[in-house]
């Protein structure tokens, strides 16, 4: 296996993992609160309820947006870390002229 192959499975494997984890539901406070990227509505619902029934609201909602944020830093992370080795197969990807940066000039006679 060449290089290039193993850092474009690095790669992509970091991709599928943020992927993964940016799907994967979320919950606080026992509300549903989404997942990593997407809200729910559920949560806002579960406190204008318990504001009316109890007289305290917004703790659910906080828990989901402090619990998304906190998940959502990591997968983001992950998947910029899987942008470097992707480059990094790009790079090796070119043919070896190209990636050269001293220009070589032809001998003069």
């Amino acid at each position: 296996m060449t290089a290039r192959r193993i850092l474009l499975l690095i790669g992509l494997g970091c991709f599928v993992a943020a992927a993964a984890g940016g799907l994967v539901p979320l919950s606080a406070e026992g509300s549903s609160c989404g997942t990593a990227f997407v809200p729910s509505d559920e949560a806002a619902v579960d406190d204008w309820t318990t504001a009316l029934t109890e007289g305290r609201g917004g703790a659910a909602e906080a828990a989901c947006a402090s619990l998304r944020s906190v998940v959502a830093v990591p997968i983001a992370m992950l998947a910029a870390v899987g942008c470097v080795p992707l480059v990094a197969a790009w790079s090796l990807s070119r043919p070896p002229e190209s990636r050269s940066t001293s220009t070589q000039h032809p001998p003069s006679d």
